[in-house]
């Protein structure tokens, strides 16, 4: 008995080394958890050589350690003998914008109705098993994505997740080894007048290395009104969206992801703190999820609030009211001002825009408000963004139909013109299952491979039941007429 005792103990102590000597081990480089995907750095030191007075003498050491996770990103479109797009013209959303997205595109012209579209752009791995990070609008609409390693290795990637709001996006290519990969940093501790360092594929030129300055910190931007950017001057060009800007000590701060189209050493990132706020969603759910209000809101100037009688006070005004929207059923009307939300004072657009994306859905929230030259608190549910429709791992699903849905608008039917249920379609990736079916924006979705699409919610439910079908079968409404249209999945 004794001796099983003592068999015991000493078990115990040799499981809770083994446990110890594990949990060391993979605290050598970096923290790591279920949650993340990522791995930081602990205590980073400097790889940078600087002088006395700062500067820098050498950026090989932090080059040499970590330019080959970054990867070129090559996508493939199909694109119609008509399409303007292939013509270097900026997809409608960007008309008027003067930013470019730093993606290079090199168009291939056949003989056939379409066009074979390449898409050069950039990425780098954030995990030993084969995480990429880029851009969501370098791999947007694609029918294949190239991963090329510094080597040549070259794999083909799927998509894990995309957030077409930050433009993130998630690839993961299937590897027999372990891989070289990068530690992601806090742009938060990053300092206006810090070195950067960017690596990417600028115009094909694989794996350029360029550096600069953090010029500036929380820039918004005409392509993203309301997120901000870091600014810098290293020098980035088209082909290097999705790549990695590095600080001094070898970790990614940010995304590069825009220039200005006729600035020189004007170029920015997207900040690697929010990029992990949206891996944490991402990579458990394949989806990113939002609270949405219904609203449009303008800020408040000195004027404005001297003509609504408001002193002393910020606030945001409401300029419209989406119908059927969870501020319209909550009583919010156009010109109302909105003070605070959840019991936080509402200072700017961006500061209401946040609070309510990290609201939760279908959850009540109270919104204060000012009207009629009185305060009043209205209680409002918001709702789950469903206008954007992410699609969850597979490769296949990723671009199984390609198309951005929403709600059927209000006034899309003339008054004697009888109504139909389904879902509005927006937008039509290039190449995709939808665009060979001859899907076009403004068509209504009613049904798919025999199942009804009356709403959202039954949309989102049959993209993962048509993963079985070679075929996919759309019955659609367009100009007062319904009919079928097919297109298989392999094109």
């Amino acid at each position: 008995m004794k001796r099983n005792i003592i068999f015991l103990k000493i078990l115990s102590l040799l499981l809770f080394g083994f446990i110890l000597w594990n949990g060391v081990q993979g605290d050598l480089y970096g923290k790591k958890n279920r949650e993340k995907i990522w791995l930081e750095l602990n205590n980073p030191k400097s790889l940078v050589k600087l002088d006395e007075n700062k500067v820098p003498l050498s950026f090989v050491p932090l080059v040499n350690n970590f330019y080959k996770a970054v990867v070129n990103i090559n996508t493939v479109f199909l694109s119609k003998e008509d399409d303007s797009y292939h013509n270097f013209l900026k997809s409608e959303e960007e008309e008027g914008i003067p930013f470019d997205d730093l993606l290079e595109n090199f168009n291939k012209k056949d003989r056939s109705k379409y066009y074979r579209r390449v898409n050069l752009g950039s990425g780098f791995v954030i995990n030993p098993d084969g995480y990429i990070l880029t851009n969501n609008h370098v791999i947007k609409g694609a029918t294949k994505i190239n991963v090329t390693f510094w080597n040549k290795e070259e794999y083909e990637a799927r998509i894990i997740g995309r957030d077409v709001d930050n433009d993130i996006a998630l690839l993961k290519i299937d590897v027999t080894k372990k891989i070289n990969y990068v530690p992601l940093g806090s742009s938060n501790l990053l300092n206006v007048g810090e070195w950067v360092v960017a690596i990417g594929n600028p115009y094909g030129l694989s794996h350029s290395i360029t550096a600069g300055i953090v010029s500036a910190k929380g820039r918004i931007i005409g392509i993203d009104p309301v997120h901000t950017f870091i600014q810098t001057d290293a020098a980035i060009n088209p082909g290097n969206s999705g790549g990695p800007l590095f600080n001094i000590y070898g970790e990614v701060v940010g995304i590069n992801t825009a220039i200005i189209a006729n600035g020189t050493g004007i170029g920015f990132a997207i900040p690697v703190d929010r990029v992990k706020r949206v891996l944490e969603k991402i990579v458990p759910e394949n989806s990113i999820d939002r609270s949405w209000l219904g609203i449009r809101i303008q800020p408040l100037d000195k004027l404005m609030s001297k003509s609504f009688g408001i002193k002393g006070r910020k606030g945001v005004l409401v300029g419209d009211v989406v119908l059927g929207s969870p501020a319209n059923r909550a009583g919010i009307k156009t010109g109302d001002v909105i003070f605070a939300f959840n019991g936080k004072e509402v200072t700017s657009c961006r500061q209401l825009f946040f609070q309510v994306e990290k609201s939760a859905p279908d959850s009540p929230s109270e919104v204060q408000i000012y009207r009629n030259g009185s305060l009043k608190t209205i209680q409002v549910v918001p709702e789950k963004i469903s206008r954007r429709f992410i699609v969850r791992s597979s490769a296949d699903l990723t671009n199984l139909l390609g198309i951005e849905v929403e709600e059927i608008p209000n006034g899309y039917f003339p008054e004697k013109e009888r109504k139909i249920e389904g879902v509005f379609v927006k937008t039509v990736d290039r190449g995709s299952v939808a665009y060979r079916a001859g899907i076009n924006e403004g068509d209504i979705v009613m049904w798919i491979n025999g199942r009804d699409i009356r709403n959202l919610e039954e949309f989102d439910k049959t993209i993962d039941f048509l993963e079985k079908y070679e075929n996919i079968v759309f019955l659609l409404y367009r100009n007062g007429h319904t009919f079928y249209s097919v297109a298989s999945r392999k094109g």
